[in-house]
């Protein structure tokens, strides 16, 4: 299973308050100031809801287009490779590395 991230707000520690179920939310509480997350998902999902940071992945995926400029390779090798990045700068937006 993954590990918590810290909280967004203060950095703290996070753990698991409750583990959901079927019949009952996951809740995460940052150990310092409190923040909480409810969610529905169950099982290695329920690290989901807390670790997903849609502005972190748009930076890194921002960060991943503006080197992109910057490649340099031969023939259809550089294409590739900014094909690769692209994929990966998308997968980093969606969250999905």
């Amino acid at each position: 299973m993954s590990e918590l991230k810290p909280c967004p707000f203060c950095e703290g520690k996070a753990r698991f308050e409750r583990i959901g179920n079927a019949r009952r939310s996951t809740v995460v509480v940052c150990e310092d100031c409190g923040c909480r997350h409810e969610s529905g998902f169950v099982g290695h999902m329920a690290y989901a809801g807390w670790n997903n940071r849609p502005h972190e992945n748009k930076l890194k995926a921002d960060a991943v287009r503006d080197s992109i400029g910057s490649v340099s390779c031969k023939g259809d090798t550089q294409y590739d490779v900014l094909r690769q990045l692209e994929e990966y700068a998308d997968k980093l937006e969606k969250g999905e590395l």
